[in-house]
């Protein structure tokens, strides 16, 4: 709690930078959690911060909260597709496990020469 007020505004623009600049780099989704937990850190200290009674002056609002909002309007849509993408191929990876499941995969099945049998009753 010992750092001022301006160092924590700049900490959040440059995490929400941070984030956006992976994200449009199509960086893995472990990073991009590691990068919200970062900045989910600096917004709660921030917070300590306003609720122990201090504010902010128009100044800093104009240059570390205004662009970290734009950024936050940008980032949303990109997380959300990349989201939808990431849930299509999960669905396809469920189904080709349960396929593999079913018919014992490629290297496990005991029937000859790759033929497959139907061992439902």
């Amino acid at each position: 709690m010992t750092a001022s007020l301006d160092i924590l505004l700049n900490e959040l623009l440059e995490h929400t930078r941070r984030l956006q600049s992976r994200l449009l780099e199509d960086a893995e989704p472990e990073e991009w959690n590691d990068l919200l937990d970062q900045r989910q850190n600096v917004i709660q200290q921030l917070n300590e911060r306003f609720e122990a009674g201090a504010t902010l002056s128009d100044e800093q609002k104009r240059i570390y909260l205004q662009p970290a909002a734009e950024a936050d309007m940008n980032l949303i849509p990109v997380m959300n597709r990349k989201k939808q993408l990431l849930a299509v191929e999960m669905a396809n990876f469920r189904k080709s496990k349960a396929a593999n499941d079913q018919y014992g995969g490629y290297g496990g099945s005991t029937s000859a020469y790759g033929a497959f049998f139907d061992k439902r009753k």
